[in-house]
């Protein structure tokens, strides 16, 4: 499994020193040229291109992230689908939508959905998508918040599709994610960790309540931090590596 470490602008350069190869791009931000070219300066294996649905109340439109996906050297590359936080099963045909309509095997990038929901709707969100062959799925941290096993959700889908577990809270949890075969995960956690003057060591979770007092996640369009601040999150970034 590969770890795809959220950075802010001033700490791009660690994608080069812990020799990251798989990236999570964020396109609310592709506007800023600094973040732009983090990722159009490099090349990599895998990237996943958010839908920024997470932070904003209406996605990015998919023709914008194809043209995202143009401008990058990766091996391969995916495109989050539209979703509908408030109904899964509305998520799944947003997701089959774009994979019929926008998407050609050959086209320069891969359809991916979220799996989000309680179990009964996940089941009927692998009934509309699990046939499609070059579907990826990306298993929300919302469903871990809930109290639900992301390697179990996993196990209600086909094995040979590409699964990406989206966001993580947990330390402890990526070693199970790792056992159960996810391909990648994406984090701010360690940039956030070292910017919050949180050791990973001890304090294995930051978890998201919405309260004022959750740790403040790192500014990603910030250009400059303090040197014991990327250094510290340089060696989360090796943490992260030996911990999956």
């Amino acid at each position: 499994m590969k770890y795809m470490p959220i950075l802010p602008i001033g700490m791009s350069h660690l994608f080069d020193i812990c020799r990251v190869t798989d990236a999570f791009i964020l396109p609310q931000f592709w506007g800023e040229t600094d973040y732009r070219e983090m990722y159009t300066k490099r090349s990599w294996q895998t990237v996943i291109i958010d839908n920024a649905m997470y932070e904003n109340p209406d996605p990015v439109p998919t023709d914008e992230l194809i043209k995202i996906a143009k401008t990058l050297n990766a091996h391969r590359i995916f495109i989050v689908a539209p979703e509908d936080h408030s109904d899964p099963i509305h998520t799944a045909e947003f997701a089959r939508d774009m994979y019929e309509r926008k998407y050609k095997p050959g086209c320069g990038w891969l359809p991916m959905t979220i799996v989000h929901g309680d179990l009964p709707e996940i089941h009927v969100m692998s009934d509309l998508l699990d046939p499609l062959p070059d579907m990826g799925f990306g298993i929300a941290v919302s469903t871990w918040r809930n109290g639900l096993s992301r390697p179990r959700i996993k196990e209600m889908f086909s094995p040979y599709h590409y699964f990406h577990a989206m966001g993580l809270d947990s330390i402890p949890e990526l070693s199970t994610l790792s056992r159960a075969g996810f391909n990648s995960v994406d984090s701010s956690m360690v940039a956030t960790a070292a910017v919050n003057k949180i050791h990973l060591d001890e304090n294995t979770e930051i978890i998201r309540t919405g309260s004022p007092t959750d740790p403040k996640r790192v500014p990603l369009l910030q250009d400059s931090f303090e040197i014991m601040c990327s250094e510290l999150t340089e060696r989360n970034i090796d943490k992260m590596s030996r911990w999956i």
